[in-house]
């Protein structure tokens, strides 16, 4: 029988709490003085095996009993964490099944309910589901736990977001009438009541409201307002908690007073008989004073309570002593309330406020709301508070009070500047904004002492102590379309969030400095994001933006951001971007961008820039060029320009880091034009003053053409020579060639050979390998001789040469570098017919485009310093045929012959030698200089600058611009060697040291540009 009158029971209290919950507001919960944390999303538990529950502390608090479900909280650490009591509590996961969805329960929210009483567990009591009737959970002796409910038989809890009931006769404690501690203050004197009329005739009053008649009337308290949802008068009642007071030490039972009049049961009215008296709340299981009654005012009850009247105070009940009191009926009430309900709203007293009957057409006090109490609002009412005060109509100044929020109301304004705005989602309070004062924001929700508002892409928390409620109605911009899904944003300082709906910017709110945001559109130089449900603008200068994996673009916020290579394995600075510029990228790569740099890849880091700021427009982004085989490598820290970005000027956009290799995509006078970081760009010829060059053929392809050649050297001048004496009669050869071994025998490295009748000068005799019976072989004199190919090799292989002197074999010699003739007679001193010539051959040197340094060194080299027959001139004669004319070779070129001084018809000179061979070194050369009309030495300087710029040096195929190619011929495009300066292989080598000499004796400033092969 228990059992059934316990579900019937039950049944009765679960349809009032889902009705009441209907109409309670959710902010009915005590506050929080902290934000507690975010709702977990919706998954459950069921107990596979009866376990122990764990409170915060790690003590057991109670057991679930198999097959129960719940609702889970969170699941970490092999945790499932619910809702126990007014905290979480947990079961390990092991000892459960992790469900998405159940049937058939009816799930409960704390924050839904009033806590009326706080219970403790004198030994382990078992915990009944309402809905089945069957155990659920046991609850640990000792433990207090949170009452929501109660009827006669029942305690109800709520646990994991269930209801459950916990049967009273387990329980020890019984219902006891209200204590309260001794009052030794005097009670306060009322307010005067003429003072009181006075002062309402001065002010707005509420008969001078103009939504209101000027007279108030009985009948016209009885009007309901058609705009609110109230609770009906039995729901009020049904709202009405019965409350265990807990014996407290520092309490003493109230003594009953004996009365002259005693109150029956069913009294209705009392009327107070002491002025100012208290009305108390002890739901907190202490008396605690909330406001006064009048003396001699009447009052509703609504019932009998021991030596108290219980009353309608606000939302719950107040206790009156009946020792100040006497009964009687309600004939002298004209504003008993018989039609106003609790509004949602509520307000909390600023100072002790006093409420107002205005039926007589006066304000007549008849009670008081202590300063600091909350009270629910019944209407609205121009300048006051329409309330319902132990069941009668009352006003109050909305002056004297502080609205407070109810779950429905949508918005707030604030009242502090710069009011914080906090993020819990870490389980602190970290601050994250700021709102603005006088401003009003939509929020989400009521959250206990803090407005839940949208920020970003998550929740932010606003103390609502700062705040009042209002109306969305002067919100302009209030959000209608946009959502908070676009690209994040990190503020690099405390940002201002605009308003622009009223065509200026006005700020509304802040957003704290490294705290991410997430956009909603992008608005030009602005990004467009939902700040509270309000449209706002920040500007882009302002934030870091994030970057999508499509993202083209970059711009650069810091000074000289490093670019590095990475392809050793290790991070190389190879280039800086300047701040402020925009750059193309080839990739996203996670915390990089990744660009082009020359013809690889450079790594930028994202830390250093930002999303652009504004519309990307490039003008100098390379669409048409691409890599040369041509390259540099920087000397010294070399600035890249923009001729595009601005008209008319160079403006600098990147450096190439000292060291580094760039390849050039075109020439531009004196600028090199490269790509870089996809941009098209500029740098100074002077500034970058070594490229290398790649060639279509292997290193070893050209060797192995060279060795065709038969290269010479001089390296074994000092090294044996042997030849056959068999071969050998007086000196001279007699066979048709003769190999010149390195060793007498017939096997060793050939140096070279000899002709017949050749001469030799024999060294040594020494005993070799047998030539038709002959082991005689002679020990000869040779300087030059066929070089071996690992000292070709050498010589050949531009890695090997990396000095100051042997680098000037690079040297560019197609250029004119600007050394003044006078400069350069410093350099001719003491050299013979050359001295004092310094400006023909700066003359001849910027005719012909050529160094003038190498010009000088060439011309040393050929004349002997100035000494050889050829340089101090040559008497020539033409030679005539029969009939007086000239005679002419095969190519047209006059032939003359070398005659005495006197009988010459010219004196010629040749300072390059050329057409000079070993065979005929003058009178070629003579022949040469004579066709050339090089008939002093300015002449044959200058013309043999031409002959050198037009057969090697702007040669229009070979292009042999540097001794290394003059040598070499790397560019030949034969599939053999061709077209070569000299046979020696250090040619090249010696001529850089006497140019590197020349340069050293410089006392001016000059440039030299260097070309080096890339094989």
């Amino acid at each position: 029988m228990q059992r059934l009158i316990f579900r019937r029971s039950f049944s009765v209290f679960t349809v009032l709490v889902l009705l009441i919950s209907l109409f309670l507001p959710a902010g009915a919960i005590a506050e929080s003085n902290e934000i507690q944390t975010n709702e977990a999303e919706a998954s459950y538990l069921r107990v596979v095996e009866q376990t122990d529950v764990y409170g915060m502390k790690e003590n057991v608090v109670g057991k679930l009993l198999e097959g129960t479900v719940l609702q889970v909280e969170k699941v970490e650490n092999d945790r499932v964490y619910f809702q126990w009591n007014d905290d979480l509590a947990y079961v390990n996961l092991q000892d459960v099944e992790i469900l998405t969805e159940v049937d058939n329960v009816s799930w409960v929210d704390l924050q839904d309910f009033k806590i009326l009483n706080v219970i403790e567990f004198p030994k382990e009591i078992e915990v009944l589901d309402g809905q089945e009737n069957s155990p659920i959970a046991m609850i640990a002796a000792g433990e207090a736990y949170s009452v929501i409910g109660e009827d006669e038989q029942n305690y109800y809890i709520i646990i994991g977001h269930r209801q459950g009931a916990v049967a009273k006769d387990q329980l020890s404690e019984t219902v006891e009438q209200p204590q309260s501690t001794e009052q030794t203050n005097d009670p306060e004197k009322g307010t005067n009541q003429e003072a009181v009329e006075d002062e309402i005739n001065e002010e707005s009053t509420p008969q001078e409201q103009s939504n209101e008649n000027q007279e108030l009337t009985s009948d016209q308290t009885k009007e309901a307002n058609p705009d609110l949802k109230q609770e009906n008068e039995e729901t009020t009642k049904g709202q009405a908690r019965l409350f265990t007071i807990q014996n407290q030490a520092d309490s003493k039972t109230l003594d009953v007073v004996q009365q002259s009049v005693k109150f029956e049961k069913n009294d209705k009215y009392f009327e107070v008989l002491e002025d100012n008296l208290p009305v108390y709340d002890n739901r907190t299981g202490k008396l605690v004073k909330i406001g006064e009654l009048k003396k001699g005012q009447v009052y509703p009850r609504v019932s009998d309570y021991g030596n108290w009247h219980r009353i309608q105070f606000s939302d719950y009940y107040g206790y009156v002593k009946k020792s100040a009191t006497k009964p009687a009926n309600g004939t002298s009430i004209k504003n008993e309330n018989k039609s106003y309900k609790n509004s949602s709203k509520s307000f909390n007293a600023i100072e002790n406020v006093t409420v107002y009957d205005n039926t007589s057409g006066k304000l007549v006090p008849f009670g008081t709301i202590e300063k600091g109490k909350g009270y629910k609002i019944a209407s609205d009412y121009g300048n006051w508070w329409r309330i319902i005060f132990s069941d009668r109509v009352g006003y109050v100044r909305k002056s004297e009070v502080q609205l407070l929020f109810s779950q429905q109301d949508k918005y707030f304004e604030v009242l502090e500047d710069n009011l914080p705005v906090y993020d819990n989602r870490t389980g602190k309070l970290v601050k994250i904004g700021e709102l603005k004062k006088g401003q009003v924001y939509p929020r989400v929700s009521d959250y206990g002492n803090w407005h839940r508002i949208q920020f970003s892409d998550y929740y932010g928390y606003v103390r609502k102590d700062s705040t009042r409620p209002a109306n969305g109605s002067l919100i302009k911009n209030k959000n209608s379309s946009y959502k908070s899904n676009g690209r994040k944003i990190t503020p690099i300082q405390k940002i201002t969030v605009y308003d622009n709906s009223s065509g200026k910017l006005v700020p509304f709110g802040v957003i704290e400095k490294g705290k991410e945001y997430k956009i909603a559109s992008d608005y030009g130089n602005w990004w467009l994001i939902v700040y509270s449900d309000r449209i706002g603008y920040v500007k882009k200068s302002e934030a870091i933006a994030e970057f999508y994996k499509n993202d083209r673009y970059f711009e650069v916020i810091k000074d000289n951001v490093p670019v590095y290579d990475n392809r050793t394995g290790k991070l190389v600075k190879v280039g800086e971007l300047k701040k402020g510029q925009i750059y193309p990228r080839v990739s996203d790569y996670g915390n990089w961008h990744r660009i082009q740099f020359s013809d690889y890849y450079g790594y930028v880091q994202k830390s250093s820039t930002n999303y652009p700021t504004k519309k990307v427009v490039l003008p100098s982004e390379n669409t048409q060029y691409t890599h040369s085989k041509s390259g540099f490598t920087a000397t010294k820290t070399i600035t890249v320009y923009d001729n595009k970005q601005i008209q008319g000027k160079l403006v600098p956009f990147g450096e190439i880091t000292e060291g580094a290799h760039y390849q050039i995509a075109f020439d531009y006078g004196n600028w090199w034009g490269i790509i870089y970081a996809g941009r098209v760009g500029y740098v100074r010829k002077a500034d970058a003053n070594i490229k290398y060059t790649k060639y279509n053929r292997s290193f070893n392809e050209l060797l192995n053409m060279q060795m065709k050649a038969a290269p010479q050297t001089d390296l074994y001048r000092n090294l044996p020579a042997y030849v056959s004496a068999y071969y050998i009669k007086d000196n001279k050869v007699t066979a048709s060639t003769l190999n010149v071994r390195e060793k007498p025998n017939n096997t060793s490295f050939i140096y070279g050979t000899l002709k017949k009748g050749s001469t030799v000068t024999i060294k040594e005799t020494a005993t070799g390998t047998a030539v038709n019976g002959n082991t005689k072989w002679y020990n000869i004199v040779m300087t030059w001789r066929n070089a071996k190919q690992a000292d070709l090799s050498y010589y050949l292989n531009p890695d090997n040469f990396k000095s100051k002197e042997e680098m000037y074999q690079f040297l560019v010699l197609s250029k004119y570098t600007g050394i003044k003739g006078e400069a350069l007679n410093k350099l001719l001193v003491g050299k013979g017919v050359l001295q004092g010539k310094g400006n023909a051959f700066a003359t001849g040197a910027s005719n012909h485009k050529i160094n003038e340094v190498y010009l000088i060194a060439h011309a040393l080299l050929e004349t002997g310093n100035g000494t050889s027959t050829l340089a101090k001139g040559v008497p020539v004669k033409v030679k005539r045929d029969k009939n007086g004319n000239p005679i002419k070779d095969q190519n047209g070129l006059i032939e003359v012959e070398i005659v005495e001084k006197g009988k010459e018809d010219k004196i010629v000179y040749n300072m390059f030698g050329i057409n000079a061979t070993d065979s005929c070194p003058v009178l070629c050369g003579a022949k040469k200089a004579y066709n050339e009309g090089w008939t002093t030495v300015d002449k044959a300087i200058i013309g043999g600058a031409k002959f050198v710029g037009q057969f090697y040096i702007h040669h229009p195929t070979y292009k042999q611009d540097t001794l290394y190619k003059m040598r070499w011929n790397p560019g030949n495009p034969n599939s053999y060697a061709t077209h070569q300066y000299a046979t020696d292989i250090g040619w090249a080598v010696k001529q850089a040291k006497i140019i590197s000499n020349l340069y050293d004796k410089l006392d001016v400033t000059y440039h030299t540009f260097y070309d080096i092969p890339d094989f």
